[in-house]
């Protein structure tokens, strides 16, 4: 568990490959991200800048509601506008962090069906063998993270280049 309920809807979105599979989404997004479609990259990007600016916003109306009170106290201003921007800022603040938490929950099911969906086209770039089952898979991504995160020896077999089923234009 997270300390905010927008930290636990991103963790439990990252998790999901993880748990279901045995593949890092952290380390695997930066190489499935170049298998994966212009229009499915437009949607997980246009979500992620949904919750950007939400999350912005949010913290600029909480700013303006703390630092509002304090600049109106050193300039000698009327603390009832140092008021206003408290009771203003903070519950507009508050709002933008509830509707970032739903961004957020928008970006994770976009990153949980970007992996789902393209998962195998990730294995054909590795000239992997697709598994048989679930029990073969998560054996897979678990020597793949080895290999991509210490360099282990992979104990895999190239599949041929005739099998091969992904796009050459894409870098790996």
């Amino acid at each position: 568990m997270l300390p905010t309920r927008l930290g636990n809807v991103l963790r439990a979105a990252e998790l999901y490959p993880m748990r279901r599979y045995g593949a890092d989404l952290i380390i695997v997004w930066s190489r499935l991200y170049y298998v994966l479609p212009r229009d499915m990259i437009d949607d997980v990007e246009d979500a992620r800048a949904t919750l950007e600016f939400s999350l912005v916003l949010s913290l600029w109306f909480a700013a303006f509601g703390f630092g509002g009170p304090l600049v109106a106290y050193t300039t000698g201003s009327s603390m009832s506008v140092g008021f206003l921007c408290f009771f203003g800022g903070i519950p507009l603040a508050y709002l933008l962090y509830l509707s970032a938490i739903s961004a957020a929950t928008e970006y994770g099911e976009h990153l949980r069906s970007a992996f789902e969906l393209h998962r195998f086209d990730l294995l054909a770039r590795y000239r992997l063998p697709f598994p048989n089952n679930l029990q073969e898979e998560r054996a897979q991504w678990r020597h793949l993270m080895s290999f991509i995160v210490s360099g282990a020896e992979p104990n895999w077999r190239y599949i041929s280049n005739d099998a091969v089923a992904f796009d050459d234009r894409q870098p790996l």
